[in-house]
C-alpha cells in the first residue's frame, strides 16, 4: 500500500492538495496483477476556483505481463468518481462496462461510461474492441460517433 500526500505541491501555479492511495496486488483471485487506486485531490485553478476528484478505480493487468514486450499487454479498469468545482458537483462518472486498454492501440478499444454532470447526462462507448479512435455518445435517444484523436487535439488548443 501506498500513499501520496500533497501539502503545499504547485505545479504550473496551480496548488495541488490532497491523496491518492494505490494497492498494488501481484495476484489477485484470478491471476493477474492488479492496482486498486482511491483519490482525494484537490487543484487551486485561481484564486477563485477549485476542482476536486474524489473516488476510486481497479485497473487488472489480464495480458502481456508475463513478457518483456509492453506490445501485448492489456489492461481492465472499472470504477468511478466526482468532479466537483467550488465544492458543487460538475459529474460523476461511473465504469458500467470495463474498460479496455491494449498498448498496441493508442486509444481504449472497449468499454462504457455513464456520466452525469451539471449540464446533462450521457453514455460514452469505446466500441467492440477495434483499434480505431471512435466513440459513441448516446444523450437520451440519440447516439453520436466521435473521434477521439480529433477531440484530444481540440482539448488541446
Amino acid at each position: 500500500l501506498v500513499t501520496h500526500s500533497f501539502e503545499d505541491f504547485s505545479v504550473n501555479g496551480r496548488t495541488i492538495e490532497g491523496s491518492m492511495t494505490r494497492n498494488r496486488i501481484r495476484s489477485n483471485n484470478d491471476g493477474y496483477p492488479e492496482v486498486q487506486t482511491s483519490k482525494d485531490i484537490s487543484i487551486l485553478w485561481n484564486e477563485n476556483t477549485t476542482f476536486n476528484r474524489v473516488g476510486q478505480t481497479k485497473r487488472i493487468w489480464v495480458s502481456g505481463n508475463d513478457t518483456r514486450s509492453w506490445g501485448d499487454d492489456v489492461f481492465l479498469t472499472t470504477g468511478n468518481w466526482n468532479v466537483l468545482k467550488n465544492g458543487v458537483l460538475q459529474r460523476s462518472v461511473t465504469i458500467t462496462k470495463e474498460l479496455r486498454r491494449e498498448m498496441s492501440c493508442r486509444f481504449l478499444v472497449s468499454g462504457t461510461m455513464d456520466i452525469e454532470g451539471s449540464v446533462g447526462s450521457y453514455i460514452l462507448d469505446f466500441g467492440d474492441g477495434t483499434c480505431d479512435d471512435v466513440a459513441v455518445v448516446t444523450i437520451g435517444e440519440r447516439e453520436q460517433e466521435i473521434q477521439l484523436g480529433r477531440l484530444r487535439r481540440l482539448i488541446r488548443k
